[in-house]
């Protein structure tokens, strides 16, 4: 991510922010309009939010509520298991890939 590219990302959402206040006076700002400018600090760091945001850790916690459960706290279930090595075999393959390309 350019230095370019971060700058551009804060202009346009602080004119979103404030054109939105003029077209929509009546609009209440809400916290997601403040957070949006801290994206800014965190651009040229870690790279486009696409790489770092919690989606995917949504989607694994989503995988897992689906899973049967034996109801019992404590317990895992059989199932869980081969999920969690999957996980762990494609994080693997993932880091391999990088490395070679």
């Amino acid at each position: 991510m350019t230095a370019e590219c971060a700058h551009a990302y804060r202009a346009y959402i602080k004119t979103w922010v404030r054109e939105l206040q003029q077209i929509h006076p009546e609009a209440v700002q809400q916290p997601n309009y403040h957070m949006a400018f801290h994206i800014y600090e965190f651009i040229q760091p870690f790279g486009p939010v696409r790489s770092w945001w919690c989606f995917p850790f949504e989607h694994l916690i989503g995988q897992v509520q689906q899973l049967p459960m034996n109801h019992k706290f404590g317990e895992l279930h059989v199932s869980f298991h081969p999920i969690c090595m999957l996980t762990i075999m494609q994080e693997n393959l993932r880091d391999l890939c990088s490395s070679l390309f």
